[in-house]
């Protein structure tokens, strides 16, 4: 049975990030015309605008995790440029001075960020800083910069790929055509360079996964339309290589085995024991625990997994983390969950998700450390929050003082619905301020007068003065039309 989260005394306040809207009103006539404009961290104006909260997203906020090391990980955020160091014990988080180039932007349809950040480390407490310039070098640190930092510098001819542990992994030749994979350690005060022995020169070579001993090697090359690959376990320490079956499709580490998922058919792995990999492999039937593109880890005996979302079945939040074992048998291990999911050195998963799903509105998403026990059960121990991303407006009118948006929040469908309709009740006579707010209708996909998904929704709206607001798009089932004679009564004055 595994443990659930005890229930706090008090919920967490939720934090809704930076300012989304600014309004300024002028009154006239004892009506109360205004108009508004959508602003991000919007300057003070000397007219003292009104700041009003935006809701927050139905898709939670994305976030990367970076490093999953001993003690804590390293993670990165929609919407932010900062780097975060988290602890596993105390949830405390300690930001690097490190900066991404620019904050990270999140495509909700398309369920990717905009690019990857970089390789900062894998499977420990060291974090890895690259830096091109004066001249290509790692930096090796502790954490969040707590403790000693060791610089490796990138050789001539060789470019970096990836850290894990302490090894610094660099290529020579080209990705599409390496001709070489190098592991740079300090031994002894000094900086080794071993370059590896026995992979194919000329293809594309890439580290598909790894931790502190080991890392997977795959290579792929393309003739015509016919594709190549081979795989290769590399111990870190001495260099040496073990050649797996050409076939496959990933290779998994665990504290004790070596998973060669996709041979030797496409529903089963070779299983390698870790200290002998010489050793003839036994063979596991997956086809109870695979399915489609599922991401699938070995854990506590058994496999979690989960299904990615799919924007084809409107899915854009997560499905449970389910821990599944060959003979058919299941428990959930988290109620929604993201599909990147880390294996932690002491052998726990570290996930984002939540313990409860919502029909509407935002989830309470965080991270989530799993630990398995020797008698089979699975802790589960929320570590952080993770604050919810404000939604974006799509639309946006003003009347009577009643400022009412089209936003991604309460719910996102945008094959049926693309979000809700949300009124705030502002007073009209001197400063203006917050004195109420709702959340309205839906706002259905058909409303979206600018292309959907591929140019963004919007939503054009007209305050009608008497608490409706008009549309340039009529609602679903209605015939479409130019002028604003589609009205909400969700904004009533």
């Amino acid at each position: 049975m595994i443990r659930p989260l005890n229930k706090r005394a008090v919920r967490r306040r939720r934090a809704l990030g930076r300012i989304a809207l600014t309004v300024t009103l002028a009154v006239t006539a004892g009506i109360g015309t205004a108009t508004a404009t959508a602003a991000a961290d919007a300057p003070a104006a000397s007219a003292d605008p009104v700041v009003v909260s935006p809701g927050a997203r139905f898709v939670p906020r994305a976030t990367l995790v970076l490093n999953a090391g001993e003690t804590g990980f390293l993670t990165a955020q929609e919407g932010d440029d900062r780097l975060r160091w988290i602890d596993y014990a105390t949830g405390a988080t300690t930001v690097l001075d490190h900066r991404l180039p620019e904050p990270l932007t999140y495509d909700v349809d398309d369920f990717r960020f905009d690019r990857y950040p970089g390789d900062f480390g894998h499977g420990s407490d060291t974090v890895a800083l690259y830096a091109a310039s004066p001249s290509p070098h790692v930096t090796l640190q502790q954490r969040a910069g707590d403790g000693p930092t060791v610089t490796i510098p990138v050789p001539d001819g060789q470019t970096y790929v990836a850290t894990y542990g302490d090894t610094v992994i660099t290529r020579t030749g080209t990705e599409d055509a390496a001709t070489g994979l190098h592991l740079l350690r300090l031994e002894d005060g000094e900086v080794r360079d071993r370059k590896l022995e026995g992979l194919p020169e000329g293809w594309h070579l890439s580290i598909s996964s790894g931790d502190t001993r080991s890392v997977a090697v795959r290579a792929i090359k393309w003739e015509d339309t016919r594709m190549s690959q081979g795989w290769w376990v590399v111990d870190l320490a001495t260099g040496s290589l073990k050649a797996l079956s050409t076939h496959g499709e990933r290779v998994w580490f665990d504290q004790d085995s070596v998973y060669h998922l996709g041979t030797p058919e496409q529903d089963a792995a070779q299983v390698y024991r870790r200290d002998d990999l010489d050793a003839e492999p036994t063979t596991l039937d997956l086809r109870e625990v695979y399915a489609y593109d599922d991401v699938v880890v070995p854990f506590a005996g058994a496999f979690a997994t989960v299904t990615p979302p799919n924007g084809g079945n409107n899915e854009y939040r997560g499905n449970t983390l389910t821990l599944r074992d060959t003979e058919g048998g299941w428990k959930s291990l988290l109620t929604v969950a993201s599909p990147s999911v880390h294996r932690t050195p002491d052998g726990s998963l570290l996930v984002t998700g939540a313990e409860k799903d919502t029909d509407y509105g935002p989830l309470d998403w965080g991270y989530y450390l799993l630990t398995p026990a020797a008698d089979g059960t699975v802790t589960r121990r929320r570590v952080a929050d993770i604050e919810d991303r404000e939604a974006d407006p799509a639309g946006i009118s003003l009347g009577s003082g009643i400022l009412t948006t089209a936003d991604d929040s309460k719910l996102f469908m945008p094959h049926t619905y693309v979000g809700a309709y949300r009124s705030t009740w502002l007073k009209t006579s001197g400063r203006p301020e917050e004195l109420n707010s709702t959340v309205d209708g839906l706002v259905s996909g058909s409303e979206s007068d600018c292309g959907g998904a591929e140019y963004g929704y919007c939503v054009t709206m007209f305050a009608s003065g008497d608490g409706h607001h008009g549309r340039e798009a009529a609602a679903y089932g209605a015939s479409p039309c130019s002028t604003p004679t589609a009205t909400s009564p969700g904004a009533r004055g």
